[in-house]
């Protein structure tokens, strides 16, 4: 599972494995930041977008899973919780 925290303005797509997006701050105007978070399990694929006038920062990204609970349908409870890529949000920065 991963975690990505953002801030909106554009649009991004994201197929991984578990990805959780957590919106930073979404920033229009003199309104307060607005944060979010969204997740994607496997064979998944996350749309992030914002309204116009608004941008997307992401915070914090993860590939992997930090929860037992996230896209886990099956109870599995045996599954690592301390699985992650340190490049995730080097690599959703990109985009």
């Amino acid at each position: 599972m991963g975690l990505l925290r953002w801030v909106s303005q554009g649009v991004g797509y994201l197929k991984p494995f578990a990805t959780e997006i957590n919106p930073a701050s979404v920033t229009h105007g003199k309104d307060p930041p607005r944060y979010e978070t969204a997740y994607a399990c496997e064979g998944k694929v996350l749309k992030i977008e914002c309204r116009d006038g608004e941008f997307i920062q992401l915070i914090r990204a993860n590939y992997g899973r930090f929860s037992i609970t996230i896209c886990n349908d099956h109870g599995n409870t045996e599954w690592s919780v301390n699985c992650m890529s340190p490049k995730s949000f080097r690599v959703l920065h990109s985009k």
